[in-house]
């Protein structure tokens, strides 16, 4: 699924599949440009230069945009993702940016990640642990529910 906006797109993989991030750049890219894939916190990923190699990660369409591909996807790989492009002449070009959400889906079942539940104690006056029946069937059934969809994606 693909998102565009102003200048950045959005992308969702699905968890363990393969995903290819498109960069377009507004100039005429060639085989012997060189050109580098960054990630959140401005890290260099993956390079292509008529030198180093890297075409089986990369593929350059209609000679304005860079494709880059991604497997075994993990929750890992999410985050923001942009390419700049370095010419012969020294001039730096950066691509639009693209945000990869990945997540975990099954036959039409789309699972994200959701954030632990969090659960306080309060001290009581009269002794009690401060767990109230409710609690204790809330976290039994949510852990049901999780185990019951771990067991419907490993079957599948």
């Amino acid at each position: 699924m693909i998102f565009s906006g102003r200048g950045q797109t959005e992308v969702t993989g699905i968890l363990g599949g393969n995903v290819t991030l498109q960069f377009t750049f507004h100039c005429i890219i060639h085989d012997n440009c060189h050109f580098a894939i960054y990630w959140t916190g401005h890290k260099k990923i993956a390079e292509y230069s008529k030198y180093k190699g890297g075409r089986g990660v990369f593929d350059i369409y209609q000679n304005t945009s860079v494709g880059y591909h991604m497997t075994n996807l993990t929750q890992n790989h999410a985050g923001l993702y942009w390419a700049c492009l370095f010419s012969d002449s020294g001039t730096l070009r950066e691509s639009n940016k693209v945000q990869l959400i990945v997540q975990v889906e099954s036959r039409g079942i789309t699972i994200t990640d959701s954030p632990l539940p969090t659960y306080t104690t309060t001290k009581e006056e009269d002794g009690s642990s401060g767990f109230s029946p409710f609690v204790i069937i809330t976290v039994l059934v949510a852990s049901s529910v999780v185990l019951l969809a771990v067991v419907f994606l490993l079957l599948i």
